[in-house]
């Protein structure tokens, strides 16, 4: 989460979700749902998935110039199914890339569901 606080300074803030109470954020949150997919909260709204990347790329300075064609309902869906194959996929994807350990912070690690 280092990465996202210097990418994006104080406009995003990165919260690993097994070390708060996700009530106090946002009454939706599940751990079983942010386990699927990354999710943005912004003005009491929550983005899930492709549209929370979007949302994030909405502040970033090239990202921004390219993110409204998530509108087009065509690139919306090509988006939202690649996002989901990603997620589902993404620790044999992540050794495919050649990820073999955990980052640096510890962000890459795999938890385990809690019992």
């Amino acid at each position: 989460m280092g990465n996202i606080r210097k990418r994006y300074g104080a406009n995003v803030i990165g919260v690993d979700f097994r070390t708060v109470d996700l009530k106090e954020i946002h009454p939706e949150l599940t751990e079983q749902a942010l386990e699927a997919s990354l999710h943005v909260v912004d003005e009491n709204r929550v983005y899930r998935g492709a549209g929370a990347l979007v949302r994030i790329g909405r502040l970033h300075p090239v990202w921004r110039k390219i993110v409204w064609l998530y509108a087009v309902p065509p690139v919306r869906w090509m988006a939202d199914a690649a996002y989901g194959f990603v997620a589902r996929h993404r620790f044999a994807l992540s050794r495919v890339f050649g990820r073999t350990s955990a980052c640096e912070d510890g962000s890459c690690t795999v938890h385990h569901p809690r019992k």
